[in-house]
């Protein structure tokens, strides 16, 4: 029987990562640096216009409004230069991550229908939350060359036409003067919209690759638990059999926190700035949402922004939580397997070691502190604090 294909199962990270040249099986050769090096170029190209705009225009003219917006592409930039700084500094890490998961599929090709179920059921949820944050990512990018298109044919419709950017920034003299020239305006257009694509690219392909794994380690530990359930309280009773059982459950909760602890490797400083931009980002974009309402406009791209912000953070909260909950029930498994019912003094011995190391919690880390949902609390609780801040200083 076929079973699951971590290419197949999650080809939309794995195709994004693989149209930017960021994906860790791509070899780093001179091919691959042209490559990598015209689209990085092309992004950074956008990235500077926008910090033009930010510097010599919105700050001396004191338009905090626009500097809040070109402020949030600068920090987008930053967000997705550092990824993929992330992918090329642990390429090995990654590639050992992606192999072990496909061996955990493999290895569930022998065993229960049940237990293969359980497998399928991690592996098709990590694929449904994939899709939702494609989804998510591909409408906040387009939102915005819709809304370009959408003013500009209605700017037609009422005899009045004009040509509407995908996003209004500020450039130098020479440039700003002509930059509504039918050709002009396209090679601008194209250049943002490029930067628009090339950051979703990377926001698909490498954000969900943390919570698949998350979620993999999630079903192993259950798989775990399961086997812990009676195991003493079995007729007849066979020592021998009982201590390879513990034996490779002892080889197999080490390989877990082996995992988790790559998963962290890779993950923690992207995390860690992931929390920080998105405390700075949602309160930017949320005050930028009300003075739009203020000047009756209503920008759905921006309400959009605030949405993907936040899934960006709560999803790999929710599941290190989850991780969290998997690690303590495996511990609970572990002294309700029925040890109290059979003497036997070598299997006792390895449940007090996996006792002892299931002490600490298997849980996802950033630099400073553990990912979980009261991270993400605290989180929101920085937005509000940061909003409030904005808020009265603007108003």
């Amino acid at each position: 029987m076929a079973f699951l294909k971590f290419e197949k199962v999650y080809k939309i990270p794995i195709t994004c990562l693989k149209t930017i040249r960021a994906h860790p099986d791509i070899p780093q050769d001179w091919h691959w640096a042209w490559q990598a090096g015209i689209m990085h170029g092309i992004f950074t190209l956008s990235f500077v216009s926008f910090l033009y705009s930010l510097i010599a225009v919105d700050i001396k003219a004191d338009d905090f409004s626009k500097a809040c917006t070109n402020g949030i592409f600068l920090v987008v930039w930053v967000v997705v230069t550092f990824q993929y700084g992330v992918v090329l500094t642990f390429k090995d890490q990654l590639k050992t991550l992606i192999r072990i998961n496909q061996e955990n599929f493999d290895a569930a090709e022998s065993m229960p229908e049940e237990d293969q179920a359980l497998i399928r059921e991690y592996a098709y949820r990590a694929r449904w939350v994939t899709k939702v944050w494609c989804f998510s990512c591909c409408l906040n990018c387009a939102l915005f060359p819709i809304k370009s298109l959408v003013l500009t044919l209605y700017s037609l419709y009422i005899d009045d036409f004009r040509l509407v950017p995908w996003y209004d920034c500020s450039f130098p003299s020479v440039i700003e003067e002509i930059k509504y020239r039918p050709d002009i305006f396209c090679i601008i257009f194209s250049m943002h919209i490029f930067y628009g694509v090339y950051a979703i690219l990377m926001y698909i392909g490498f954000c969900p690759l943390g919570f698949i794994f998350i979620l993999n380690t999630c079903a192993q530990l259950e798989l775990m638990a399961k086997e812990f359930t009676n195991m003493f309280n079995v007729t007849p009773y066979n020592h021998k059999v009982l201590a390879q059982k513990m034996s490779a459950l002892i080889k197999k909760s080490q390989d877990v926190y082996d995992y988790v602890q790559l998963i962290n490797d890779v993950f923690k400083v992207l995390y860690e700035i992931s929390l920080k931009a998105s405390a700075i980002m949602l309160p930017i974009t949320l005050y930028q949402v009300i003075d739009s309402f203020k000047r009756h406009e209503l920008c759905m791209e921006y309400m959009a922004f605030i949405l993907t912000a936040s899934l960006l953070c709560y999803v790999p909260c929710y599941y290190s939580d989850l991780l969290m909950e998997k690690g303590e029930a495996l511990r609970l498994a572990i002294y309700s397997s029925g040890w109290e019912y059979q003497y036997d003094k070598s299997a006792r011995y390895k449940l007090i070691i996996m006792l002892t190391v299931a002490i600490r919690p298997i849980s996802i880390r950033s630099i400073f502190r553990t990912v979980c949902l009261d991270t993400f609390a605290g989180l929101c609780h920085e937005a509000y604090a940061i909003f409030n801040l904005i808020n009265a200083m603007w108003n």
